[in-house]
């Protein structure tokens, strides 16, 4: 399954989403995630969304 995240802000929502499909999923799933500015690009690299 593929999953693409849109993100703004502060990507928090984004973060959080995405945690929770990969534990729900597991290994089942590639996520896209997609900061729609710098700090919410950012952000979700850092994390290694």
């Amino acid at each position: 399954m593929k999953i693409a995240v849109i993100d703004g802000q502060g990507a928090g929502l984004g973060k959080t989403f995405i945690k929770e499909c990969k534990r729900a999923f597991k290994n089942n799933v590639y996520i896209f995630a997609l900061g729609t500015n710098e700090i919410a690009t950012l952000n979700m690299l850092k994390k290694r969304c």
